[in-house]
């Protein structure tokens, strides 16, 4: 994810500067942090995950095609240090149920390869592939039958598959992946209803947002496909309220910010509504506050991070602002690109 809580409690935003370098800023008691360099020389990303030595997490594919990763200690951020690999679009990092983290990028050969976190945060083990012919990032969320992991690619024939894990406790083990729906024109966006079934959630090749879901917790039936309607060529994202309902989030045409959401948890959706938030060139990114406010970013047209807000938590109305990023150390630096936010999506700061 590009967003997380870090272990204050507030948001953190990470993206990639067109400079190629990591940048972040930090909720404050008063507000935002101004933007800070971590440095590195990334292509693809950024991605973030908590890690069991009780900090953040970035990842992000590097120049030289490989995985490069910096995380949070009790002095401060380490070093880069790379984790090898030959990848061509960005990581999608995810937790174990053990708290591993666990890292899924689309290598050279087009398919599916990931890398986890061994007994200690700092050791990992070797990649290995789970097959298929993607294209662009995967989704990762955890089932909430077995807490294992399940992710969520597009296929080049624009069909989305998906794979679970058969030993929640084993990251070396597998299914094969199996078609879910299509076609699908983005990445795919996941929600955990208040009962657990998990709900995926795409654009179609009109543009417009549709959905499945489990029809049974933990279970390998899916829903019909529905449609919500609407037309974006951005993936959408998904994130719970406090009260258990699912609220989806898209871009559209115009570059208007547009949600939708469940009337009661596990309910019926309502009609798409715009939120005061427009000019953006990049999908959303949901995260949610320390107190269960919903809270949404976006990329403008002139480089800035934007957001949207709840008001209360589970409430409206949605309020807006900028945190910058048009101008990061001057010499025309700004934000180019937020990165894979699964986390959120599969209520793993719920």
């Amino acid at each position: 994810m590009s967003v997380a809580r870090n272990a204050g409690g507030g948001l953190e935003v990470f993206a990639r500067g067109t400079d190629d370098r990591l940048w972040h800023t930090w909720q404050t008691s008063d507000g935002w942090s101004d933007w800070d360099s971590l440095g590195g020389s990334i292509r693809f990303g950024p991605s973030v995950a908590y890690h069991t030595g009780g900090g953040l997490e970035v990842f992000s594919v590097g120049e030289d095609g490989a995985l490069w990763h910096i995380w949070q200690e009790s002095y401060g951020w380490s070093q880069w240090a790379s984790l090898g690999g030959s990848l061509t679009d960005g990581p999608s990092a995810a937790v174990n149920h053990d708290g591993r983290v666990e890292v899924f990028a689309r290598a050279s050969n087009g398919q599916l390869w990931h890398i986890s976190q061994l007994a200690s945060y700092v050791d990992w083990s070797s990649w290995e592939s789970l097959g298929g012919s993607v294209v662009g990032n995967p989704a990762v969320g955890r089932d909430s039958a077995d807490g294992g992991l399940r992710v969520f690619v597009r296929g080049t024939d624009r069909t989305i598959y998906y794979s679970r894990q058969i030993d929640p406790s084993v990251s070396d083990q597998w299914d094969p992946f199996r078609p879910l729906m299509g076609p699908a024109t983005t990445d795919a966006a996941i929600g955990i209803s208040t009962d657990g079934r998990m709900e995926i959630f795409y654009a179609d090749h009109e543009g417009a947002v549709r959905h499945v879901f489990q029809t049974a917790v933990g279970g390998t039936q899916w829903s019909p496909p529905g449609s919500f309607g609407g037309i974006t060529g951005q993936r959408p994202a998904a994130a719970r309220n406090s009260d258990g309902r699912l609220e989806i989030f898209h871009v559209g045409t115009d570059g208007g910010l547009f949600s939708a959401f469940q009337r009661t948890p596990n309910g019926t959706w309502s009609r798409w509504s715009g939120l005061p938030l427009g000019g953006l060139v990049s999908f959303p990114v949901a995260a949610k506050n320390a107190d269960g406010r919903l809270e949404v970013f976006g990329i403008d047209g002139a480089g800035n991070v934007i957001n949207s807000w709840q008001e209360r938590s589970a409430q409206g109305p949605w309020h807006s602002s900028s945190l910058g990023g048009a101008t990061l150390g001057g010499s025309g630096r700004r934000i180019a690109e937020l990165g894979r936010c699964s986390l959120w999506e599969a209520h793993y700061y719920d």
